[in-house]
């Protein structure tokens, strides 16, 4: 086993160190003693797996790009919301994690992250202590996010009443998007109170290009998308005085967008500059294929950090279901629903078919709808599937299948199992 690959592996967990609780799916009804599950034949299905190959290729290819580009990684992890994966990302030399609620930071901070991003607004007496508590008994660094003085002053109250120090990032926001300041004076003016609270610390600015749509759908957005950041870090820079970091932070990038907010981040020596994709690691076959592929189109065309990278992100989750009714001889379901994979993106897409634990030429196969446990598959040739057969597919949009899954099983072999990661959604 390479270097590499043991690296990564050291962070799963095998069947003799992980109990499962009853009523888990995916997972196998009995211990084996050799500790290799097949998927045709030892663990009920639906089963929602992950190729370790293609999670340890990912997570350094991105590792490599922030390096190269000279900026700091501060991976989304709402994605996964997994430990073991949390730990491998620290480990490898992210900055921290970005997270979106005090719950999401717990987990992270359990994992041993000593920096967490808060890219969300806290509000709430009850949401602020819980990241109070954070900060307190974990002795890390956490940075919320805010776009308003109501609530600066909840924090300030609530550090005040406890007597802890709170770094705050300011949010820029985009007229239509979502949170943030619509306006660099609104940020400024947020600053100067923080920089001037008794328990509150300016850190720098956030902001997040990901919801910057064009009008028409053959709109060239990326001007905009530029424009935005752009001002981000010249703002960012304006306010270096007021904070009390020796490199105040601006931070952005989803997993869009995170090339052209590293290039913009580029010379930027009076700041700490970090990025913070999240679907990296895992990938897909959908939307986050399409955004990459738009990313090493612009590597290509400008010459950038990302074609200079060996090889490309891969999809690493897939799901294993049975067909379980062929009703009609053009149509075949699926024991796989809603409850199981993700749907708001995209269906998923049938990539292998086996019977009885053997390979079989896919035919052509279209998913049609989902319902909570069947998919619905449209069959070109008669007599291709059969109940019984397995099905693989690939997903889009892997966070809204990982929150569906408490144990996600790593393949390391061929359609076999030998550990597990665990999900805290």
């Amino acid at each position: 086993m390479s270097e590499r690959k043991s690296f990564f592996d050291s962070y799963y967990h095998t069947l003799d160190t992980l109990s499962f609780e009853k009523g888990a799916k995916g997972v196998p009804l009995r211990t084996k003693p050799e500790g290799k599950y097949s998927l045709f034949t030892d663990i009920p299905l639906p089963a929602a797996v992950v190729s370790e190959t293609a999670i340890t290729h990912n997570a350094h290819w991105m590792q490599r790009f922030a390096n190269q580009s000279e900026v700091l990684l501060a991976p989304h992890g709402k994605t996964t919301m997994s430990p073991q994966l949390f730990k491998a990302q620290i480990e490898q030399g992210a900055w921290g994690l970005t997270l979106a609620t005090p719950a999401q930071a717990q987990v992270a901070a359990e994992a041993g992250a000593k920096r967490i991003i808060l890219a969300n607004q806290i509000v709430g007496l009850a949401n602020i202590n819980a990241v109070l508590d954070i900060i307190e008994h974990y002795r890390i660094e956490v940075y919320p996010c805010i776009d308003s003085q109501y609530l600066a002053e909840q924090w300030q109250s609530a550090a005040n009443a406890r007597n802890l120090q709170v770094t705050m990032l300011v949010e820029l926001g985009v007229p239509g998007g979502r949170c943030g300041c619509r306006t660099h004076e609104q940020v400024k003016a947020l600053a100067e109170y923080i920089a001037h609270s008794s328990h509150l610390q300016f850190a720098g600015i956030e902001f997040y290009e990901g919801v910057i749509h064009a009008e028409h759908e053959s709109d060239d957005v990326e001007p905009a998308v530029r424009e935005f950041i752009s001002g981000a870090v010249t703002l960012a820079e304006s306010l270096i005085t007021l904070s009390a970091l020796d490199k105040p932070i601006v931070t952005g990038a989803g997993s869009a967008w995170y090339d052209v907010v590293a290039e913009a981040f580029t010379g930027k020596t009076r700041l700490t500059t970090i990025i913070r994709p999240g679907c990296y690691l895992i990938h897909d076959d959908g939307i986050y294929l399409e955004a990459q592929n738009a990313v090493m189109e612009r590597a290509q065309r400008d010459g950038s950090t990302a074609c200079r990278l060996d090889g490309d992100l891969v999809s690493a989750l897939t799901l294993y279901a049975h067909v379980i009714s062929v009703p009609e001889k053009d149509k075949a379901i699926i024991g796989l629903g809603k409850r199981d994979v993700a749907f708001d993106a995209g269906l998923p897409k049938a990539i292998r078919l086996y019977r009885d634990g053997q390979p079989l030429p896919l035919p052509e196969l279209t998913s049609t709808d989902i319902m909570d446990q069947h998919l619905f598959l449209e069959v070109m040739q008669e007599d291709t599937l059969q109940v019984g057969d397995i099905l693989v597919f690939s997903t889009s949009h892997p966070c809204l299948t990982f929150d569906k899954w408490r144990y996600i099983g790593v393949e390391t072999e061929p359609d076999t199992i030998t550990k597990w990661i665990t999900t805290y959604f």
